[in-house]
């Protein structure tokens, strides 16, 4: 009786230490000074990356060398070399229509599909618009912008053209209406307008396309149609010869119609892809959207076009057409084409263009093609345009302190094969960027895709550039049920990466896919040859199952063994991975057919390569582990991850266990169930959670039942392998051998009949070959919405998972004085308990030792993150080790054939770790504890209803630590530490959005990075000091450039009248003749950006150089001079016509008499 009471008051002494006193908490002080206020933080955009989502315009600059893309929620890229890279935004969300470069001007106009025209401003650090202008009763469809020209011609849904001033977007009295432009005796409407262009030579004549197939050359100075031109069908594109002679024009049935503007009917019509002689017979062929005639000096003309393919062949294949002289390529494309534009050297129209590039934007893509080589291969684009190239399923941030990992990378991918690429420049290299203002450590970006790819991206400073790209689907066997068509589910999906943990310092890799699978990778300069080693991570069930079929025979042999016992039974140097496949498949055997029979076990999806075969340079794998699955978990899930490459471990957690394996032995050390662990610390806090005994007899009673608990073999081993010292003194420190569940070759029992769930999970992973689709990474069986807990989640299931892994170096226990390697591990209950790791001096020989420890830690919700701080208030980065060091120990033990005497270099505890803090964040609340005596200090739970965080992490910001957090209705919130107190809480993201909450990531400066779309990546910071060092990076797009001359005609075309005729368009539109336009029209609207244009034009002036400013008045001395000159010779040939007129005037009354006058 004496020792059940002795039991007892230890119980309830155990349960009351690792209870935290809330009155206790209040009376610690951290002495760490707060320094942050609400005024620090601020979310603003810092630069967005990858393929604009949902193109609908592009638009190029000749002089600027920029690039402009519009998509349909509203937004403008404008892109330019390496770096600058700029995302501008409209007040709404419309489609954008048009895009039109005022070339040279910094300035860039917009057609959005709510009638409005707007002018943004290029010279400034961030794009504004300066005016805007709104159409009430007709629709804009066509825009043109002459170059140099201070009035844009604006086509309407009604047949008009309207005047608008570039200066002031006031619109002109000057109007060309559609019941002037036909004939009197066209009776029908022409349609809308799909084109205007101006004559390249004759700024006077502006040629007008209708839809129903009217061209109208009118006459601006005579307000009248000087000829029309009519076709058989539609007209989709309108393009002028340089010299203004001649145009061409492309059909809706596929054919291409060249005109003289002195002739009513055609010149010639051709379909360029028709294969009969008599082409007026076979007029089957899809229309050609858009033409681009550009001529060259010294070469045959280019006429590149979309569309016009037979539908014979292929229903809408998307191809573009070049012909060059006699040649003619067909260049087909992948998805569907938008627009393309021509990239050339001059901005007139009426010079010789010389193309050398040509842009194609697609829906999902965007080519560039080096005219100006044979074969017309592409070019390299410098931006990430192919982040989408396979859906990203994962997105991590890593920080590469340093510095040596991101020039390995590079020197890897630099070692790879390049596609046949151009080796032309880079056309567009405009704006400004400079390297020498990229301040800090290089940053990587690591995305996972739905392919099985993971892609690693140097973020740093405000550019991306692609570091190297690993393939994980090399370390498996090929299914023929990818290659089959008919097949519903592709084996691809099995590939989709969920989880991505890196280690600069160690260049160690640790992947997760879908399908249960866990591949450890190390970084290597040179190529091998190796075998893949492999281990099969068995299910681990919990103990009430097991319990349930006690009165069994247990089907695995009970054993139960010490920590010393443990290290010697367990093999040593097993990194074979025969070997360690063998000793799954012997633990296997050992179960009855019966058992094998009610509890079947199930392959994984993937099969891993068999054999040594040859790895390039990069990433290669040195150890995949495998979930086997069974008829409860068929498809077992990796829940999250993590790795030290200090210890030499990673750690696994899944829906019910989490596994610890070494990376050094390449064994697995530890297999723990959840359930297991969640039960043995409920019952040390079970006298405190249940009703306290009243009587002796409860007190028996509940003894008893502790002693019917034992009755079980594999629940007595189970209880044994999870005993908790009654004490609060650390495994480590006790002089007797403890007890240790170590699954090297001694895998967890299994239950004869484990409950099967009610709902089955499906055997494969599927994404939506759609980009538009939000497909949550969550299993099939289970629905759930953004705000709905992980909790809820489980308690569907019916399961306890792991949400949270972390290493550090801590107390893993109240009483501990110094810290050691510790694996905090968190679970879908809320509950947070530690694995103390023990290393031993001969790292190669011996295995390491995981024990848990007595420490729990409750909280509402999921746990979400763990983090520490020191006493100062500093993060605790979790330790790591250099790869040199590594490789320097891998190769001594290779050689040597053992470790050698010396002992590897071990992390050190830190002795200034006298004191911690502990950050735990669960789904509703925020825990701040002092370590070592477990102590709750501060406590800030969640006060919006159906809101919980999903994701949380450290920042320093300012010199100071703080919280940052991500809940499920889209809220950014921030706290400072330690006292949790709220400095920022924002509405941010829409509650809808789901991929924003799968792919969101915080750095550590306090920058959020995730994929607003399926196709870009945004780059957010809510630090106002980062924001402001971060506008010195961002590159500029703006550069003052002096205008080429305007080519001279000749002799011969001036004296023959085939010279330039210029227009003044000012006198011609301007208000004191033309007056302007109802206010009915269209309403003016200002916009935030600089004062006017012409303003902005003269800054621009006083921003040039001195060399620029003296080459400008060396040419207007050179034009005085030369008027000078000009006026001498007229005054010298005046003199001398003065004088021939004397002397016939003389010679005519020489011989006359006076008579005769």
């Amino acid at each position: 009786m004496k020792s059940i009471l002795k039991s007892w008051q230890d119980s309830i002494r155990g349960a009351t230490n690792s209870a935290p006193s809330a009155s206790a908490s209040k009376k610690i002080e951290t002495g760490i000074p707060e320094n942050l206020t609400s005024d620090c933080f601020q979310l603003c955009k810092i630069v967005r990356h990858g393929f604009p989502y949902r193109p609908t315009a592009i638009a190029y600059d000749p002089m600027q060398k920029l690039l402009a893309i519009g998509n349909m929620a509203g937004y403008v890229r404008l892109l330019g070399q390496q770096g600058v890279d700029i995302n501008a935004s409209h007040d709404t969300d419309s489609p954008v229509v048009q895009l039109l470069f005022l070339v040279n001007e910094g300035g860039l106009i917009s057609v959005c599909a709510d009638n409005s025209v707007n002018l943004w401003n290029l010279r400034q650090k961030k794009p504004g618009i300066l005016h805007s202008l709104s159409f009430n009763r007709e629709r804009i469809t066509f825009c043109h912008a002459p170059y140099q020209s201070k009035w844009l011609y604006i086509g309407t849904d009604r047949g008009n053209v309207h005047m608008c001033s570039v200066e002031n977007f006031i619109l002109s009295g000057y109007v060309i209406n559609w019941n002037r432009a036909i004939e009197l005796s066209q009776k029908s409407h022409p349609g809308h307008i799909v084109g205007i262009c101006e004559n390249p030579c004759d700024e006077n004549r502006l040629l007008i396309a209708f839809e129903t197939g009217l061209i109208v050359l009118w006459d601006l100075k005579s307000k009248m149609a000087e000829r029309r031109f009519f076709s058989t069908s539609g007209v989709r594109s309108v393009a002028w010869q340089h010299e203004g002679k001649q145009f061409m024009s492309c059909h809706t049935n596929g054919a291409l119609s060249v005109w003289n503007f002195r002739n009513e009917r055609p010149q010639e019509v051709s379909f360029p892809h028709s294969r009969r002689r008599d082409p007026s017979k076979f007029d089957n062929y899809w229309p050609i959207d858009k033409l681009e005639w550009k001529f060259c000096r010294n070469a045959e003309p280019f006429l590149i076009f979309s569309g016009g393919l037979s539908k014979e062949f292929e229903d809408g294949r998307p191809s573009i057409t070049v012909t060059h002289g006699r040649s003619t390529r067909v260049l087909e494309m992948d998805y569907h084409i938008v627009d393309f534009v021509v990239v050339s050297m001059t901005p007139w129209q009426c010079d010789y263009q010389d193309p050398v590039a040509l842009i194609v934007l697609l829906d999902k893509d965007l080519v560039v093609i080096d005219l100006a080589s044979n074969g017309f291969p592409t070019l390299e684009i410098p931006h990430p345009m192919n982040i989408h190239l396979s859906p990203v399923t994962c997105l991590r941030y890593f920080s590469d302190v340093s510095s040596d990992l991101t020039p390995g990378l590079y020197q890897v991918a630099s070692m790879k094969p390049k596609n046949s690429l151009s080796t032309s420049n880079w056309p567009l290299d405009g704006g400004i960027y400079s390297v020498e203002n990229c301040v800090g450590y290089p940053q990587i970006l690591a995305t996972g895709h739905a392919d099985g790819v993971v892609r690693f991206w140097d973020a740093s400073a405000a550019s991306l550039r692609e570091l190297y790209k690993l393939r994980t689907q090399k370390f498996f066997k090929k299914s023929k049920k990818d290659q089959d068509p008919e097949s519903d589910i592709s084996e691809m999906d099995n590939y989709a990466i969920s989880q991505i943990e890196l280690c600069p310092e160690s260049r160690g890799l640790l992947i997760s896919n879908v399908s249960g699978t866990v591949i450890f990778c190390e970084l290597h300069r040179n190529e091998a040859t190796k075998e893949i080693i492999s281990y099969e991570l068995v299910p681990v069930f919990e103990l009430n199952q097991i319990n349930d079929n006690s009165d069994r025979k247990p089907a695995i042999e009970t054993r139960q063994f010490s920590r010393q016992e443990s290290q010697s039974t367990l093999p040593h140097n097993s990194t074979d991975g025969k070997t360690m496949s063998k000793t799954a498949s012997e633990d296997s055997k050992t179960t009855p057919t019966s058992l094998r029979q009610q509890n079947s076990i199930h392959p994984p999806p993937l099969k891993l390569r068999t054999g040594s075969f040859k790895q390039t340079p990069g990433f290669q794998s040195e150890l995949i582990c495998q979930l086997i699955g069974n008829d409860t978990d068929p498809t077992p899930t990796v829940t999250t991850i993590s790795y030290s490459s200090a210890y030499g471990v990673f750690a696994v957690g899944t829906l019910n266990a989490v596994y610890l394996v070494d990376t050094v032995q390449k064994k697995l050390i530890l297999s723990l169930s959840i359930a297991d662990i969640v039960i043995c610390k409920k019952r040390v806090k079970s006298p405190v959670r249940t009703k306290p005994p009243t009587s002796l007899g409860d007190i028996v009673q509940m003894h008893l039942t502790d002693q019917i608990l034992l009755k079980s073999p594999t629940a007595l081993e189970a209880k044994d392998s999870f005993a908790f010292p009654a004490s609060n003194k650390s495994p480590h420190k006790e002089s007797s051998p403890g007890n240790a569940n170590s699954a090297g070759n001694f895998p967890p029992p299994r239950p004869k009949n484990p409950p099967k769930k009610s709902s089955s999970k499906k055997g494969s992973f599927s994404f939506e070959k759609s980009l538009d689709s939000q497909t949550s990474l969550a299993g099939d069986d289970v629905n759930f919405t953004r705000a709905q807990s992980v909790c809820d989640i489980d308690r569907a299931d019916n399961q306890n998972m792991v949400t949270c892994l972390t290493f550090s170096e801590s107390f893993p226990s109240k009483d501990d004085s110094v810290v050691s390697p510790t694996l905090w591990v968190g679970t879908s209950d809320g509950v947070l308990f530690s694995i103390e790791i023990t290393q031993p001096e001969q790292r190669f020989e011996t295995q390491i030792v995981a024990i848990p420890t007595s420490t729990a830690i409750h909280m509402k919700g999921s746990i979400v993150s763990c983090a520490f701080l020191d006493s100062m208030g500093h993060p605790i980065v979790s330790a790591s080790k250099n790869w040199k060091e590594i490789r320097r120990l891998d190769q001594q033990n290779s050689i040597d054939g053992c470790a050698s005497d010396t002992p590897p270099d071990l992390p050190q505890s830190n002795p200034s770790y006298d004191k911690q803090f502990m950050i735990v964040t669960s789904e509703s609340q925020i825990k701040v504890y002092a370590m070592p005596a477990q102590s709750l200090m501060h406590v800030h739970n969640t006060t919006h209803e159906n809101d919980f965080i999903i994701k949380c992490e450290i920042a320093v910001v300012q010199s100071s630590s703080c919280v940052l957090c991500h809940t499920s209705g889209g809220r950014i919130t921030i706290h400072s530490l330690p006292s949790l107190s709220l400095l920022m809480d924002v509405d941010y993201f829409p509650s809808s959005d789901i991929r924003i909450s799968q792919t969101l990531c915080f750095t550590d400066e306090g920058q959020l990075i995730f994929m607003p779309t399926p196709t870009e990546v945004q780059r957010v910071t809510c630090s106002v000091e980062v924001y402001e060092n971060m506008q010195e990076v961002v590159g500029h797009l703006f550069i003052p450039r002096e205008a080429p001359e305007r080519p001279n005609p000749g002799f011969f075309k001036s004296l023959f009248g085939g010279g330039v005729s210029e227009l003044d368009r000012e006198e011609l539109f301007g208000e004191a003749k033309s007056g302007t336009a109802s206010k009915a029209v269209a309403r003016h609207i200002p916009g935030s950006g600089s004062a006017t244009l012409e303003g902005l034009r003269g800054a621009s002036q006083q921003s040039l150089t001195e060399m620029q400013r003296l080459k400008l008045a060396a040419l207007e001395r050179g034009e005085r001079l030369g008027e000078l000159e000009d006026k001498t010779q007229r005054m010298q040939e005046s003199a001398q016509k003065f004088s021939e007129n004397a002397h016939t005037l003389m010679m005519k009354y020489k011989n006359k008499k006076w008579y005769q006058l």
